[in-house]
């Protein structure tokens, strides 16, 4: 039987919502894990007259719990799913296009150029256009899983860069209002794997990015080549969610993990991967509940055996 809520929200979606209605999804079906029961209700906006219709029909609903989901490569959900609504924006806009330069700015090789993506856009398919483009600077985004918005909403980044670095402007949906504001560089207080400006209920629809021109060969040569050393030092094979925790200050939490003796530790399907001991995989068979257990072991070893805490990254959702 469906939340009282549910047959409120989708009754007020008018017939020109043209996105998609799911109720009762498995929410395994739409994350890298692939772990999770289901959402009472899921919706799929693929425009911005979809959006603004969801935000009403939100608040017609009573406001209801909600999650905003990109590509699913950052969360364990619960067995038992979600009770709320989740907002998938895998669909709304999977553009790229180069902003027009002013005429009197010369043609170099080197030259900053601004791009812009849509926030749906994947970020290995954001990179593949860029390396055929010839747009460099990104580079550092290879092998990221997730969306474009959801390494704005996080700061995705890597040892040799975060996306703070090379991002000059966003659009931002802000859910009960129902409307769009454009929020520059200067605006977003950004840390390590954290955008401190956005809030829960903000929807990233765009970024805008510097990048350098550059041979489209070049780039290709260094996407391939960090794609290359990711592949030999991480599960790639297996369903994962990236790193599980945040690298402390006192060491990388690989070593943490590492020291507090769990690589290869495997409770029920789920396993500290004997590749890289900071992503939890799922060996066919994992419970959220398997992957929070190795997470709560860490976290209690290494406070009790290294004397400092392990924060997780990941998401969690339901619990």
């Amino acid at each position: 039987m469906s939340a009282p809520w549910v047959d409120q929200f989708v009754s007020s979606l008018s017939s020109s919502f043209s996105g998609e209605v799911l109720t009762q999804a498995r929410l395994s079906a739409f994350t890298s894990y692939r772990i999770g029961g289901p959402a009472d209700l899921l919706v799929v906006p693929k425009n911005r007259e979809d959006l603004l219709e969801v935000s009403n029909a939100f608040l017609a609903a009573g406001r209801p719990p909600v999650f905003i989901l990109g590509n699913g490569s950052n969360i364990l959900v619960s067995d038992l799913g979600y009770r709320g609504l989740v907002i998938r924006m895998t669909k709304f806009d999977l553009s790229l296009e180069l902003q027009e330069k002013s005429s009197n700015e010369p043609d170099n090789e080197n030259q900053n150029l601004t791009l812009k993506s849509g926030a749906s856009l994947p970020i290995s398919m954001f990179l593949r256009k860029c390396a055929l483009e010839g747009y460099g600077g990104l580079e550092f985004l290879s092998g990221i899983p997730g969306s474009v918005g959801g390494a704005v909403f996080m700061n995705a980044g890597t040892n040799l860069g975060e996306v703070e670095s090379r991002l000059l402007s966003i659009e931002v949906f802000k859910l009960p209002e129902g409307k769009v504001i454009s929020l520059a560089r200067k605006d977003l207080s950004m840390d390590y794997r954290k955008n401190n400006t956005l809030e829960e209920l903000d929807i990233v629809v765009s970024a805008t990015w510097k990048v350098d021109q550059a041979a489209p060969s070049a780039v290709e040569e260094v996407i391939s080549r960090f794609l290359a050393q990711r592949k030999k030092s991480q599960p790639v094979t297996l369903p994962s969610c990236g790193s599980v925790f945040r690298n402390p200050k006192q060491m990388s939490a690989w070593k943490a993990i590492d020291q507090c003796g769990l690589r290869g530790h495997t409770i029920g399907g789920a396993q500290f991967s004997e590749l890289h001991s900071n992503f939890i995989v799922n060996l066919g068979s994992a419970k959220a509940e398997d992957v929070l257990s190795l997470i709560k072991l860490a976290q209690e070893k290494c406070r009790h055996q290294l004397g400092f805490d392990l924060e997780p990254e990941v998401k969690f959702l339901g619990f």
